[in-house]
C-alpha cells in the first residue's frame, strides 16, 4: 500500500513539473514519462514547475515521507547500479544498427535514485533510440511511472496500433503509428528498457531488444550500487 502511495505521489509530482502535450493519449504520455523520468526529476524543479497548480514544496515533502514509509515497510531502497554498468549493455552495434552516440548518468533526490543510459543507432534510413533505466531497490514503486504496466491497452486504427502485452515473461508496451514505433519492457521489477525508432516496424525493435538480452538485465537483478 505504501509503495502504491509512492507511485501515485511521484507520478503526480512528475505531472506537475512537466508540460504534457494535449494531443497525446494517456498511454503515450505514460510512455514519455517512462523514458523522460530522469530529466523530469532533475529539471522539473525549475521555473516552469512554480507555475503548476499546488505547492511543489508540499509535493516534495510528501514524496520524501512516502520513501520513508516504504523503507519502514521493509522495501529495500538499495541504490541502482552506476550508469557505466548500464552503458556496457549498449554495444557499438545492435542487430545491424551502428551506434552514433551514447550518454548516461546517475542522479537522485529525496531518497529516490535512478541510473540511466541512452544511445542512438542507425542502419541505413532506419534510426532508433534506446533508453535503459535502473530504479534500484524501489523498482516496484517505479512502475507507477508507467501507467501501461498496471492496465491493459489494445487499440488499432488505420494509422497503427497500441497495446500492452507480455514479452518473454515481462510486461511490455508496443505502439506503432505510420513508420514510428516504440517498444518498452519492464524487467525484474527494476529495469525499464525502451526502444523508439523511425522507419522501423515492431519486429525491428524486438530484434534490438533481443540483441541487448533481457536475460542480461535479469542477471543483474540482485546487483546494486554502493
Amino acid at each position: 500500500m505504501k509503495a502504491l502511495k509512492f507511485c501515485l505521489i511521484f507520478s503526480i509530482f512528475l505531472t506537475a513539473c512537466s508540460a504534457p502535450e494535449p494531443e497525446k493519449t494517456e498511454a503515450e504520455k505514460a510512455a514519455d514519462q517512462i523514458t523522460g523520468a530522469l530529466n523530469d526529476l532533475k529539471e522539473g524543479i525549475g521555473g516552469a514547475a512554480k507555475d503548476a497548480e499546488g505547492s511543489l514544496g508540499d509535493a516534495i515533502s510528501q514524496i520524501s515521507d512516502a520513501v520513508k514509509d516504504i523503507e519502514i515497510e521493509g522495501v529495500s531502497n538499495k541504490k541502482p547500479v552506476n550508469f557505466r554498468k548500464l552503458k556496457e549493455l549498449l554495444p557499438e552495434r545492435l542487430d545491424g544498427f551502428d551506434r552514433e552516440n551514447i550518454s548516461g548518468e546517475s542522479t537522485g533526490a529525496m531518497g529516490f535514485k535512478i541510473s540511466t543510459t541512452k544511445a542512438g543507432y542507425e542502419k541505413g534510413d532506419k534510426k532508433i533510440v534506446v533508453d535503459l533505466v535502473d530504479a534500484g531497490g524501489v523498482g516496484t514503486a517505479f512502475m507507477g511511472l508507467a501507467a501501461w504496466s498496471m492496465i491493459d491497452i489494445d487499440k488499432e486504427s488505420n494509422d497503427g496500433f497500441e497495446r500492452t502485452t507480455k514479452y518473454k515473461g515481462f510486461k511490455a508496451y508496443e505502439k506503432c503509428r505510420n513508420d514510428r514505433c516504440e517498444f518498452a519492457v519492464f524487467v525484474a521489477s527494476r529495469f525499464l528498457l525502451t526502444v523508439k525508432g523511425n522507419g522501423v516496424d515492431i519486429d525491428d525493435l524486438h530484434d534490438v531488444v533481443d540483441d541487448i538480452g533481457l536475460d542480461n538485465l535479469e542477471d543483474m537483478k540482485d546487483t546494486f550500487g554502493e
